[in-house]
């Protein structure tokens, strides 16, 4: 008798979670995650002699070695002639310029400040750095905010320019130690420390560090209550540990805030798939298409959703159009591959499995079902193969250590196949299925008694909808 591989179909929960939130660390961060970098590009003025005689002017011509910067600083706030004094040496524009200019200054820590190119160069420096960053360029960015702050220590927005370049390049640790040194020089803006909160909390998401993230989250919202993004990411966290319903309601705090958060809707549509709660996952991912037509995720996420609810055509036009806007996504070559797989075109899926690894060489569900294509098709040396690169991968990974057993069995190498049945029955104690062919495998290699308590284990287990083999193993146990 074939016993046949177990295909994911990414409609199980399990699974879901693991594709749709954000990846292992070593994967760039996506820039939408982090909050806006305070590139806030200034433009060096000519540098002026005129003598301001205000605590504005003191803190820009080098008069301040002998105030405390936080005093000067908070002097120079309260001076009428503040924007004036600015504007003489920098071209600032708005509220926020101005908050990272004074604190750039009042950061110097009792260094002299008065030689007139000391504030130039920085800026100069700094701003290549930016523009490099705005390009993508991010190592250069990095070599720029370096350099910045070799000639000063104590500007902040140069540690937090780089260490969201570190962040945006896979280098969390170097990351979270710049926004922790910008933290540590005792910025004074609430909006902007939140703002640094939350970034160091997406780079210990990535890294999975999640108490860590979820302790940033919560003091970026207690210094910015009304911030969507550490809501949203909160959800994102919860949803990866599993706590559905947390996730949700921090996804709606988030949508509250930002009623056109369109990542927002589409994750809290992945939980509410998750939960199995179709009809209000569908709702979320159209919305979050009607924000943003061309949401690649929304779209496969959607035609998972289609594809659960039998309605294949939609699904199938779903994955195509996410495929359509973003070729190489994986992601969407992966699940229409499943569809295809579960219609019986093995070609057409076999395919999308193929352009999905070579777009994600790590990608190991793909492996596991490309196995089970090649199992079906008789090709049980190329699907042993794949289903050791999943393993390779993911060592604990039960439905590929299931599926090369039951390559195994239809070679009759039953010992291995055995072997692979047991230990996925380690990894996943209640799966009837891998009892259901342990059974098959011992009664193949004349082993009666094992069977025997096989099918008695797979009894325990099975599912309803598993009618013939329930009845196959109560008629073996009567014999």
């Amino acid at each position: 008798m074939a016993i046949y591989p177990k295909i994911v179909l990414g409609l199980s929960c399990r699974f879901i979670l693991v594709l749709f939130m954000f990846t292992a660390a070593g994967f760039p961060i996506p820039p939408q995650a982090l909050a806006d970098q305070p590139s806030g590009r200034r433009t060096a003025g000519p540098y002026t002699r005129q003598d301001f005689s205000d605590p504005a002017s003191d803190l820009l011509t080098g008069r301040s070695e002998g105030g405390k910067p936080q005093e000067i600083l908070l002097a120079a706030e309260s001076s009428g002639k503040l924007r004036e004094a600015l504007a003489a040496r920098f071209r600032v524009e708005d509220e926020e310029d101005l908050h990272w200019t004074l604190m750039t200054f009042a950061g110097a820590g009792g260094h002299s400040i008065s030689h007139g190119a000391w504030g130039a160069l920085d800026h100069q420096v700094h701003d290549r750095g930016v523009e490099y960053g705005d390009q993508g360029q991010y190592d250069q960015a990095i070599a720029e905010f370096t350099k910045c702050l070799q000639g000063n220590p104590r500007y902040p927005r140069a540690y937090y320019n780089r260490g969201t370049a570190y962040a945006r390049t896979g280098q969390f640790d170097l990351a979270i130690a710049d926004f922790t040194k910008f933290m540590e020089m005792g910025v004074a803006y609430p909006s902007l420390v939140s703002r640094v909160f939350h970034n160091r909390g997406v780079v210990y998401t990535q890294k999975g560090q999640y108490e860590q993230a979820l302790a940033d989250f919560n003091q970026a919202l207690k210094l910015n209550p009304e911030n969507a993004a550490p809501y949203y990411m909160m959800g994102v966290v919860y949803l990866k540990q599993g706590h559905k319903d947390r996730s949700i309601a921090d996804f709606t705090k988030a949508l509250e805030r930002n009623p056109d958060f369109a990542k927002a809707y589409c994750n809290r549509g992945v939980a509410y798939a998750m939960q199995g709660q179709l009809d209000q996952a569908l709702p979320d991912l159209n919305k979050a298409l009607s924000l943003n037509p061309k949401y690649s995720k929304a779209l496969y996420m959607r035609g998972l959703v289609y594809s659960q609810q039998k309605r294949y055509d939609q699904a199938l036009a779903d994955f195509n159009k996410a495929l359509e806007i973003n070729a190489g996504n994986d992601k969407a070559h992966y699940f229409r591959g499943i569809l295809y797989f579960s219609q019986g075109r093995y070609d057409l899926a076999l395919a999308d499995f193929n352009q999905a690894l070579k777009i994600n060489p790590k990608h190991a569900e793909a492996y596991n079902n490309r196995g089970s294509i090649f199992t079906a098709k008789g090709q049980y040396d190329q699907a042993i193969a794949d289903f050791n690169q999943a393993l390779q991968i993911d060592p604990r990974y039960a439905n590929a250590c299931y599926n090369r057993g039951v390559a195994y069995y239809n070679k009759s190498l039953y010992d291995k196949a055995i072997g692979d049945f047991n230990k996925c029955l380690e990894l996943d104690p209640k799966l009837a299925d891998a009892y259901f062919s342990k059974a098959l495998a011992l009664e193949a290699w004349g082993r009666p008694a094992e069977a025997r308590e096989a099918y008695a284990a797979f009894l325990r287990f099975a599912p309803p909808e598993a009618k013939d083999q329930i009845e196959q193993a109560r008629r073996w146990l009567q014999k």
